[in-house]
């Protein structure tokens, strides 16, 4: 073989490593969320320069701290409950449903959420007689949110009927719903444009979030409605009625990484911005979400992607190593880069690092070498053969 065929036949194999490595890098860590983590430090809560308002962003949240135990003690005394809130999504290709207002501690307990399903508007209320996440039985609303559009709603509960107001206007009501609030958890936090743990986030300006302990009449529905059409909801308790006023957010602060609770009674507290936190290892069967069934694609592709690994490493060294070697050295890549992508997973709100990942690309390293292993073979009996 001439030195020059050699020399690109190196160059071949360097690529093809290269090639390897990086898909199997972008495959495991796109969209590469952890540079965003990484960033946290720096990123600001995105003040509207326009108008009072904030722009939600995906790797930052607005949340109280500490125990809210004024707030969940309000409305269990009174057992009513009103929602006002003045927004804008940014896209209606928002699911999970995107967190809009939450008070809740993860996606699965909360006290209530407002949220986006696509063009919908869910709502989950936690009472004695529904499960911890609201959401068994819930208040969804077709066909409400309109993308790039400022949109004013109100939501009320008596203890039997829900209603929704969009626009000073009454569009739904269901009595689905029943119960009272006893059950409502003190450590849960009021949260905007997502969930505590960062993977429910909500894309869109928000202009005022006000939580009463009472329903509101349709008097101050309206008055509310014409408040922020008239801009009115800037000035100090936006006019609104104090009574049961247990928290405001009106974003007339325009900086700073502090959003106050200008409501008298100052129940719900001032929210702030936090960082995500990281997303813990789960010990995962590969089910598909919502669906509780095996994600045979998500396996086939785990395994797979690791398979070639025996043969990327046997075009480099084997000049140099026995194939023991070669077997024993595919598989301390293959861990090692199976463990260092799961691991940075957890910087990540889009993916879920699971150890059975790492055990299905060691599956996958295994059956390349046995596959490597048989053409070794196969190839030394031909030239047995041939000579």
């Amino acid at each position: 073989m001439s030195q020059k065929t050699t020399l690109r036949l190196v160059r071949y194999r360097k690529i093809l490593t290269i090639f390897y490595f990086l898909a199997i890098i972008t495959a495991g860590l796109w969209p590469f969320e952890i540079l965003n983590y990484l960033l946290g430090t720096t990123i600001k809560l995105h003040w509207l320069t326009d108008e009072n308002g904030i722009e939600t962003r995906p790797y930052t949240y607005l949340s109280t701290e500490g125990p809210t135990t004024q707030l969940s003690q309000s409305f269990k005394d009174s057992e009513e409950f009103s929602l006002e809130v003045y927004f804008m999504t940014l896209s209606k290709d928002q699911s999970g449903p995107a967190r809009i207002v939450s008070y809740s501690l993860d996606p699965k307990k909360r006290n209530f959420t407002l949220g986006q399903d696509q063009g919908a508007l869910i709502f989950r209320l936690r009472t004695t007689n529904t499960n911890d996440n609201g959401s068994i039985p819930s208040f969804r609303a077709e066909n409400i949110i309109q993308s790039g559009e400022k949109q004013h709603i109100q939501f009320t509960y008596d203890g039997k009927t829900e209603n929704l107001y969009l626009d000073g206007k009454l569009i739904k009501s269901f009595s689905g719903v029943s119960g009272n609030f006893a059950n409502w958890a003190s450590e849960h936090s009021v949260i905007l444009g997502n969930e505590l743990t960062g993977n429910r986030p909500w894309a869109g300006r928000l202009y005022l979030v006000a939580l009463y302990n009472r329903v509101l009449n349709e008097k101050e529905i309206t008055d509310n409605f014409n408040n922020v059409i008239s801009n009115d909801h800037i000035n100090s308790t936006g006019g609104r009625e104090k009574r049961g006023l247990v928290g405001l957010y009106l974003f007339s602060e325009g900086k700073g990484d502090v959003v106050y609770d200008q409501s008298h009674a100052n129940k719900a507290g001032n929210l702030y911005k936090t960082r995500l936190p990281k997303t813990e290892f789960s010990i995962g069967a590969f089910k598909k979400p919502g669906t509780g069934k095996l994600d045979y694609w998500d396996i086939i592709i785990n395994i797979l992607g690791f398979l070639p690994m025996s043969f990327i490493v046997y075009l480099n060294f084997s000049n140099k190593n026995h194939a023991l070697n070669i077997y024993i050295l595919s598989m301390i890549i293959g861990v090692v880069l199976s463990f260092s992508i799961e691991y940075l997973q957890q910087y990540s709100t889009s993916r879920c690092p699971t150890t059975t990942d790492i055990v299905l690309n060691f599956t996958g390293v295994l059956a390349g070498s046995v596959l490597l292993h048989f053409y070794r073979i196969t190839r030394a009996n031909n030239r047995s053969t041939f000579t």
